[in-house]
């Protein structure tokens, strides 16, 4: 089985399977991760199927890192296998292959809002959950779960 598929068949070079990398593998010669720093923001916007397979070899991966899918981290460090680790607002840390992390320019939250880093829920302000419900039931994995009354208008506490 290859990861590659032909788009439109043209003349030049030959490729060949066994010289290509398996996905979420490092072709020869090339440095990871390419353009990844410390105080980047990251995403992991792959599918959960997709990100299990990657992160074997690469720390693995637990239920506690849902909370990671779709949302924005920092890298705040980058190990001697090239992994990167990245910062949640949970206080959370987590050590990703660089394959499975997508670099974001602006920082937006889970909810999909723009939000600085000054920005907090203050008792008494007013919080809806974002209309996606498919999208909030995941991740509120490993955050106590969903509950049916986390649908509505209601106030931090």
């Amino acid at each position: 089985m290859a990861d590659l598929k032909v788009v439109n068949d043209a003349k030049g070079l030959n490729v060949y399977r066994e010289h290509l990398p398996c996905l979420g593998e490092q072709g020869p010669g090339r440095s990871a991760p390419p353009g990844l720093k410390i105080g980047d923001q990251v995403n992991v916007d792959l599918e959960l199927e997709i990100v299990q397979s990657l992160q074997h070899g690469h720390g693995g991966w637990t239920d506690g890192m849902f909370e990671c899918l779709n949302s924005i981290g920092t890298v705040v460090g980058i190990d001697e296998d090239h992994d990167i680790v990245v910062a949640y607002h949970s206080g959370n840390r987590w050590t990703f292959n660089p394959a499975v992390l997508t670099k974001v320019a602006t920082p937006t939250n889970s909810a999909g809002f723009n939000e600085t880093p000054q920005q907090q829920f203050a008792v008494g302000d007013v919080v809806q959950i974002c209309s996606d419900m498919e999208r909030v039931k995941m991740l509120q994995r490993g955050h106590g779960d969903w509950a049916d009354g986390m649908a509505a208008v209601g106030y931090a506490r």
